[in-house]
């Protein structure tokens, strides 16, 4: 189902603003698509997967701010829902939530502007998907055991016993500066140790902002976007199950979340944005 180049398809009519979801070849529309309500607009071999907006989808655009914590929800769980749904059936380039413009032909005039950009996201996104991986580690825990393994540690420690009060504070403030040193150490060897294991596996690997957890909960000290084959998620996923349990000892904890859209691996889907 292809259009000549600068045509828009009809499958999205009307006046209305829409909802983009995300953008696909347009080889693969079918079925799947329109029986799961949505709607097809076509530009040359790519296809923008669409619905009508909702009121909610319109007030989120942009700089708006819904009050409505269940409206908020409702529009996740619709996206999430939409782009899983079409993962099953192609290669997706995603755009955030509430990703809202005018009329189909904003939507033709993005997929014309970027239509080279596109191509080349969807080709490397063809028959892979993204992963998250997240470090976080129990810091008490963690300086207990690089405590009970360094000899400089012992000597302060026994020295902070035997002095008097100035010396003792200046040993602990010594003592207390090498456990500091030596967790950032480790915490930086687990953290290049995870991305050693999974490297060979990923065909890009990217840092991300590590996501803040409670306060007196554990530290993320490490966040990454993988972009795997779907053929290697079963050794992927192994390969971390095997460093988590090396790691949970001294107190790290790593998680792993998939398969998502390629979200990290291409820019914003905004009408009058940059595109992808």
């Amino acid at each position: 189902m292809t259009t000549s180049r600068g045509e828009v398809a009809e499958g999205a009519r009307g006046g209305r603003a829409l909802c983009l979801y995300g953008i696909i070849p347009g080889a693969r529309v079918g079925p799947w698509l329109t029986d799961a309500g949505l709607q097809p607009v076509l530009y040359a071999d790519l296809c923008a997967v669409v619905e009508p907006a909702t009121p909610e989808a319109q007030q989120l655009q942009g700089e708006g701010v819904i009050d409505d914590l269940a409206a908020v929800a409702g529009l996740a769980a619709r996206h999430i829902a939409v782009l899983e749904h079409v993962m099953q059936f192609s290669a997706v380039v995603p755009t955030r939530i509430g990703a809202v413009f005018s009329s189909v032909a904003a939507i033709a005039e993005t997929l014309a502007s970027e239509e080279s950009r596109f191509r080349d996201l969807l080709e490397r996104f063809e028959g892979h998907e993204e992963w998250a991986i997240h470090l976080q580690v129990d810091r008490p825990r963690l300086e207990a055991q690089v405590g009970a393994r360094d000899a400089e540690l012992e000597r302060l420690a026994a020295a902070i016993a035997a002095a008097g009060p100035g010396m003792a504070y200046m040993h602990a403030r010594l003592h207390d500066a090498r456990v500091d040193a030596l967790v950032t150490e480790r915490i930086d060897q687990a953290s290049d140790g995870v991305f050693d294991r999974v490297e060979g596996l990923a065909s890009e690997l990217v840092l991300l902002p590590s996501r803040a957890g409670p306060a007196d909960g554990p530290t993320a000290v490490m966040s990454a976007a993988t972009l795997i084959a779907t053929t290697a998620r079963d050794p992927f996923c192994e390969q971390l199950r095997v460093v988590a349990l090396e790691l949970e000892e001294e107190g790290f904890t790593l998680e792993w979340t998939g398969p998502w859209p390629a979200y990290s691996f291409c820019n914003d889907l905004s009408e009058g944005g940059e595109g992808a």
